[in-house]
């Protein structure tokens, strides 16, 4: 018999070797698999930080949201990557608190109460703190955080520092921050608005450009820089197109904080580059948008007192002061517009117990109005230190020395401040009265001429001009002048009224009855427009009506011999001898001089034939 072969060893286990080589085979591969996925993490949580880095660097809403995507990606893949969690506990911080980003608020809560977040765990503390208590805990973490430790967490110091009035211990912690690699442009931002804040607007803006130089929409940055041009009076141009790139990039969208100041430098810019109106509309539509906020009220009563729509400029600063009723400056923006309402001591009201040389003017400019010349003066007074006093200061103490009659007195200043390199508003103007006091007419014409020159838009040169020159008898030239006020401050009714005896004076009796007309519309009580009005109808042959408006002048002013001599022309216009005599009797009884007194006699002989 043939014998039976017997399997081999690798017959009878060919199967579990099968078995054991698959499993080899897909251990390994597993293996591999494995390695490569961990490379690929680590790759990712690189590539994921550094993107990051550079993202919180360049500060903006898209940036930051681009690096929460890729920060939150990376954590999914690589949950155990210490600085992939700090920076998302950073980035997710800044967006919720700047940005008012929900899902990030609830990335850098969770994150914040992480301690493997490290620094970035310390800052999301203090960026989403809801309480005092909980921010004040943070603040304390925050200032002890090393200069070795994040950027974020040296620009938080910084803020905060300075917010305390720690300027130097502030300016560190951000150059540490503005140094970093990359560079906080928020830090570098935060230091600009330092320069600013203490007067040194050129180095401000050498910080700003430095930032926008890396980020063109850096939107702290381009605030700043237009704010630092405003204080420069130059390159508004370059700012308004900043300002207009930022509004239209939705990436670059201010953060909550800004967006007040940025709507606020943007109408400050639109109004400095000859667009007012469209400064007032963008400010009205921000208030509306973003709620009550009391700089864009302070800025909107500015813009509004600019226009010289005094009843829209003190409503805005009513709500300013109602919003921040501690802030001077809004007190005296509501001073400013009620002076300008010719409501004179409810601008006193306004600023009762408030002290500061603004304060001090605007007190002043009322009790000057009011007549009260030795309390104007107290006030002017209270503005000098060390025995000197501002230059807009000493305009109205001079001005005040002119209306006492002491035009000799404050000429002398006023030659000075009016010669000095960058005179005050009203210098030329103030000059001008004290050389008209003085009967120097000549002199006077000059200076007013001068304030409509350096001034353009300022309506009191013009005002001045034209009344100088209607006292000579020169209407003609006179006109324009008063055009100009009017057109400057349509709700002067002064240069209304100067503006009416112009053209009645120039031949244009229907022209000034429109003037007057507007004149008693808002002031039913002028005695003075109404005389005017008189004067007017009998120029266009209505002695009926002439009489009506001079009836109502000394109706008005009884003992005004102005108005009983207008009343006794029209009386006699209208073939009532009897009242034109007893007019023109009380006119000379109230005091008419000189051909005033001339007139009243011709009409006493002309009613008795």
């Amino acid at each position: 018999e043939h014998a039976i072969a017997q399997p081999s060893f690798l017959d009878r286990n060919r199967r579990r070797l099968l078995a054991g080589a698959v499993v080899l085979a897909l251990g390994a591969a597993g293996g591999v698999y494995l390695y490569l996925d961990a490379q690929n993490a680590a790759l990712i949580a690189r590539t994921a930080a550094s993107r990051a880095r550079a993202g919180l660097a360049r500060d903006t809403a898209g940036s930051l949201r681009q690096a929460h995507r890729l920060l939150s990606e990376a954590r999914r893949r690589a949950r155990g990557d210490a600085e992939v969690g700090s920076l998302a506990a950073q980035v997710a911080g800044v967006l919720a608190a700047d940005f008012g980003d929900e899902d990030a608020r609830a990335a850098a809560e969770k994150l914040a109460a992480d301690p493997s977040a490290g620094d970035g765990a310390v800052a999301a503390r203090w960026l989403v703190a809801s309480t005092d208590a909980e921010r004040k805990a943070a603040e304390a973490d925050v200032l002890a955080a090393r200069p070795s430790s994040a950027p974020i967490l040296q620009a938080l110091a910084g803020r905060i520092l300075l917010r305390r009035g720690e300027k130097e211990g502030g300016k560190g912690r951000l150059e540490i921050a503005a140094r970093a690699n990359p560079p906080l442009l928020r830090a570098i931002s935060d230091l600009g608005d330092a320069a600013l804040a203490a007067g040194d607007a050129e180095g401000a803006l050498v910080l700003y450009a430095s930032a926008l130089s890396a980020q063109p929409t850096h939107p702290r940055s381009v605030v700043g820089a237009a704010e630092a041009r405003l204080a420069l009076d130059r390159d508004l141009d370059v700012a308004r197109r900043e300002l207009a790139a930022v509004d239209g990039d939705a990436a670059s969208a201010p953060p909550k904080d800004l967006r007040p100041r940025f709507e606020v430098a943007y109408a400050r810019v639109l109004a400095a580059t000859g667009d007012p109106a469209q400064a007032a509309a963008r400010l009205q539509k921000a208030s509306e948008s973003l709620g009550e906020s009391p700089a864009i009220a302070a800025a909107l009563a500015e813009m509004q007192l600019a226009a010289r729509a005094w009843d829209k400029a003190e409503a805005a600063a009513q709500r300013a002061v109602r919003l921040e009723p501690r802030e001077v400056s809004h007190r005296v923006l509501l001073a400013r517009a009620r002076i300008g309402r010719g409501r004179f001591r409810e601008a006193l009201a306004a600023t009762e117990g408030q002290e500061g040389r603004a304060v001090r003017v605007q007190r002043a400019i009322a009790r000057l109005r009011l007549g009260q010349i030795a309390q104007a003066r107290e006030e002017l007074e209270k503005t000098a230190k060390e025995g000197k006093m501002p230059a807009d200061a000493a305009v109205w103490y001079a001005l005040a020395d002119v209306a006492s009659g002491k035009a000799d007195r404050a000429l002398p200043v006023l030659e000075k401040v009016a010669a000095s390199p960058a005179p005050p508003p009203l210098a030329h103007v103030a000059l001008g009265r004290a050389l008209e006091a003085k009967g120097d007419a000549k002199g006077a014409e000059e200076a007013y001429r001068a304030a409509t020159e350096r001034e353009p838009g300022a309506p009191e040169g013009f005002l001045a001009l034209g009344r100088l020159l209607l006292a000579q008898q020169r209407p003609q030239e006179a006109s324009p002048a008063l055009e100009r006020a009017v057109k400057l401050d349509p709700a002067d009714l002064e240069a209304h009224r100067a503006l009416g005896e112009a053209r009645l004076a120039a031949g244009q009796p229907s022209a000034a009855r429109a003037d007057l007309d507007f004149v008693l519309m808002a002031s039913p009580r002028d005695a003075g427009a109404y005389q005017l009005l008189s004067a007017a109808w009998l120029a266009e042959g209505q002695p009926a009506e002439a009489r009506r408006a001079a009836d109502r002048a000394v109706e008005l002013a009884p003992r005004s011999a102005p108005a009983r001599l207008a009343a006794a022309r029209a009386s006699l216009a209208a073939g009532d001898a009897g009242a034109a005599r007893r007019h023109a009797q009380r006119a000379l009884k109230s005091g008419a001089s000189g051909d005033a007194a001339a007139e009243a006699r011709r009409i006493l002989g002309e009613a008795r034939r």
